[in-house]
């Protein structure tokens, strides 16, 4: 196979009140012998001096520049350490004789107070003003539901409690838990594990990236060549099918277009595109808060694992204690330890408010972006949920 991978970045920093943005180019060559040995070299890019970039314009940049300034400045009256992140990806694959254009583009935010980090993640269309309302919503719910949480902690445990994750710790939790989970590698090697595994029968997931090609940096093909088709995963309680790149393991004897590489230096693997996460219950996040006397709210995970050979996982993240209804103390260092074959059984509601959630996903030290459109879940109890509680 020929794999050909011609890409070109757009890159603002936002550090220390300086505004500095370049372009980055990486492009190269596999080709996989017919013994089975692989060949890499690099070569020139074509996207340099491309007038069909997706970019910023000279006009959006200045004015990124002045909206990035003015949230530094008010952020330094208040103590905070403000910096930002800007990425629009540009990617021409040609694979054999089939050629794909991909594009994604993201800007990430980050605000140190007290010594904690905290952050969040916007997708980049060239509408820059739709990137503004973004950013001012999430400031003022940074301002109105964290810095004001400092004045102590301590530290605690639940064990076996009940949670409400946020749609962005929903789409977290089922990636990780259940997503990992269903890849051809982790499945095939894992096949014991499913013997008395126990989904609730509300929840449904698909993975499908239509519509949303330009958040994930996917579009007509994988990096197999193969066609990329929607995919139900989880159905009725039932696993319907996984995310195979050969088709002895998938159920249907079907592949499509699992495939992805983080660049032509390294080899495919099965990984996730966009997942999704049907709608249920006619709950607002608000309605299913209201309806625990007590709980933990997860706002939100920042990391996660699954242990390859094992049915355990951990989630890192932040949160609320929800007291008759209403959300309280706030929680940092939050660590979240349960299993992935049963703790879906515990589901309670699945709420109708979908959020889009996109990042980047580790797996075997490649890094691909991977998308989850999910609504607030909640679930009757968690093994064990551990951090500092602030008062």
């Amino acid at each position: 196979m020929y794999y050909k991978q011609d890409n070109n970045d757009f890159i603002i920093k936002y550090t220390n009140g300086k505004f500095n943005y370049a372009f980055e180019a990486l492009s190269g060559e596999q080709v996989q012998l017919k013994n089975g040995t692989i060949k890499i070299k690099s070569c020139k890019s074509s996207l340099i001096n491309s007038t069909e970039l997706f970019i910023l314009n000279d006009n959006s940049i200045y004015k990124l520049k002045i909206f990035l300034e003015n949230i530094f400045k008010n952020f330094k009256n208040l103590g905070i350490i403000f910096s930002a992140y800007l990425k629009m990806h540009n990617e021409i694959i040609l694979i054999d004789k089939k050629k794909d254009y991909r594009v994604y583009g993201f800007i990430k935010i980050i605000m140190n107070l007290n010594n904690k980090s905290f952050s969040s993640e916007f997708a980049v269309t060239r509408d820059i003003y739709l990137l503004f309302d973004q950013i001012s919503a999430y400031i003022d719910y940074f301002k109105k539901n964290y810095q004001k949480n400092f004045l102590s902690d301590k530290p605690f445990m639940l064990t076996n409690y009940p949670v409400i994750l946020s749609a962005q710790a929903a789409g977290c939790f089922i990636h990780e838990i259940i997503g990992h989970l269903l890849e051809e590698d982790f499945f095939c090697f894992n096949k014991k594990l499913f013997e008395n595994y126990d989904i609730s029968k509300k929840i449904e997931i698909v993975d499908d990236i239509t519509g949303f090609e330009h958040l994930v940096g996917l579009n007509k093909f994988d990096d197999r060549g193969t066609k990329i088709k929607p995919l139900k995963l989880v159905s009725g309680g039932k696993i319907t099918n996984i995310m195979a790149i050969d088709k002895k393991s998938s159920f249907d004897s079907k592949i499509y277009g699992f495939a992805r590489c983080e660049n032509f230096k390294t080899i495919s693997l099965p990984r996730m595109r966009f997942t999704k996460i049907k709608s249920v219950d006619d709950y607002a996040q608000s309605d299913i808060i209201s309806k625990y006397k007590k709980a933990l709210f997860i706002s939100k995970i920042s990391s996660a694992y699954t242990t390859f050979n094992s049915d355990k996982y951990v989630l890192s993240g932040e949160g609320f204690i929800i007291k008759n209804g209403e959300i309280k103390n706030f929680v940092s260092d939050l660590v979240i330890k349960g299993n992935v074959l049963t703790d879906l059984k515990y589901l309670d509601f699945i709420g109708n408010d979908p959020q889009i959630t996109v990042s980047f996903c580790g797996k075997l030290n490649q890094l691909v972006r991977v998308g989850v459109l999910a609504p607030t879940i909640s679930l009757s109890k968690i093994s064990i949920l551990q951090g500092r509680l602030h008062e």
